[in-house]
């Protein structure tokens, strides 16, 4: 065998053996199996809630990324952020239903207080609305469905009784 050869063997063993490795490294390292479980989660019964909004309405994409903290009680305190996807402001709300307290920020601004009987209509009737129709939910990666007004709703990232920390409803 000439030194030609000898080089074209090492090569393809190299090229063999990397993608072997990788093939290996790939197939073990999907730790993100679907879930089995179809058994509905009780959501309305969790201590916190966090997950995502994809809410699509005449072609429009809207984000909304909600966290709560004591869902499904009089004590229920809620956190809206509401991220710029064209470079605009970004929105984030907290609302504490039991002190009838609203706030606002822009782009972390500061806090404003807002109208807590107008915010709170809006808001927290949205997170109650998804949250019902997280009833059905059976811990699988999402959850989606079709609005009443024809709206293409996702809901993702869902994570039920995450840590919260208290910094993510403060307002000064």
């Amino acid at each position: 065998m000439n030194k030609k050869t000898i080089y074209i063997i090492a090569a393809v063993l190299v090229v063999v053996i990397v993608a072997a490795g990788a093939g290996i490294l790939l197939l073990n390292n999907n730790t993100k199996s679907p879930s089995n479980n179809t058994a509905p989660i009780n959501i309305a019964n969790t201590s916190s809630l966090q997950f995502n909004v994809n809410d699509t309405t005449q072609g429009t994409t809207t984000t909304y990324q909600f966290a709560g903290e004591n869902i499904g009680t009089a004590n229920l305190t809620i956190r809206v952020d509401i991220p710029s996807c064209t470079g605009g402001s970004n929105y984030t709300y907290v609302l504490t239903e039991n002190t009838g307290s609203a706030w606002y920020t822009i782009n972390n601004g500061a806090w404003v207080t807002d109208n807590f009987t107008t915010a709170w209509p809006l808001w927290g009737n949205m997170l109650t609305g998804y949250v019902q129709k997280l009833d059905t939910w059976n811990s699988t990666a999402t959850y989606s469905y079709t609005g009443s007004s024809g709206d293409s709703v996702v809901i993702f990232n869902i994570h039920v009784n995450p840590p919260l920390p208290s910094s993510e409803f403060k307002t000064s």
